[in-house]
């Protein structure tokens, strides 16, 4: 399902993303969209549960999933993911983490460690360099980088030989086209059997969550299922930031007359 909407990304709504007078980027709000549901989903899933054995399997479970997207190339759902657990949200539920296996922490670490932003995502961005498709990059990487690109670049420069004179900064241009064949080399179709009873109830579930509770009830919830511990933060922005690549860029776009 991610995959397909990766797919329909047109090369021009990454690069004009932020752009004023630009085209509203469709299908990259699509993307952005989904992730940023399917965050509120799983937090949401985790905090209905108040069986607190219940509710530690589904932790174990989202880890699996986010696991075993990774191990399809597909690492957009596992930062969905990463974003709910890994929000003060989840992350206070102290209790309930005391019952996640060892072997299921380390599954965690791995993927926090293909998120870390470290040296310019350096584990990621190795990572992606030698997969092959089909595969689900982070969107949002691709368009910070053609952001940098266009607003650290000027579009022209002088002229060498002829004073006042201005040429066109054809190294700029190539860098971006280069951003975005990165991003086209994944659009490959998954060979993958889709079963329309788990993609019905996933779209039913998902249009769900986008009416549901925003940070603030997310975090009251998370207090009914366990009650306050000196050591717990409250929920500032956690959950925003997981996916301002989303929210600016969509920010960014003029409003539509």
């Amino acid at each position: 399902m991610e995959c397909d909407l990766y797919c329909a990304i047109q090369p021009e709504e990454v690069l004009e993303t932020g752009q004023e007078g630009s085209r509203p980027p469709v299908n990259v709000r699509a993307v952005s969209s989904l992730s940023t549901v399917i965050t509120g989903w799983v937090a949401e899933n985790i905090l209905n549960e108040h069986d607190i054995k219940k509710r530690t399997h589904l932790v174990k479970f989202f880890i699996k999933v986010a696991d075993r997207c990774t191990k399809l190339h597909n690492f957009s759902t596992p930062r969905s993911i990463l974003a709910a657990l890994d929000s003060s949200t989840i992350s206070r539920l102290h209790q309930t983490w005391l019952g996640v296996p060892q072997k299921n922490k380390l599954q965690l670490e791995a993927l926090r460690g293909l998120a870390d932003h470290g040296r310019n995502y350096h584990e990621y961005r190795s990572k992606l360099r030698n997969t092959a498709p089909p595969a689900v990059p982070f969107l949002g990487l691709y368009l910070t980088d053609v952001t940098f690109c266009r607003e650290g670049n000027p579009s022209y420069r002088e002229s060498p030989l002829v004073p006042g004179k201005k040429l066109l900064n054809f190294n700029k241009y190539h860098k971006l086209a280069r951003i975005v064949q990165d991003m086209q080399r994944f659009q490959v179709p998954y060979n993958l059997k889709k079963i329309p009873e788990v993609q019905q109830y996933l779209n039913v579930a998902f249009e769900n969550s986008r009416h549901h509770g925003d940070l603030q009830d997310l975090y009251r919830r998370s207090l009914l299922v366990e009650p306050k511990q000196p050591a717990d933060t409250p929920p500032l922005s956690d959950m925003r930031h997981l996916f301002n690549w989303a929210t600016r860029s969509q920010a960014q776009q003029p409003t539509s007359a």
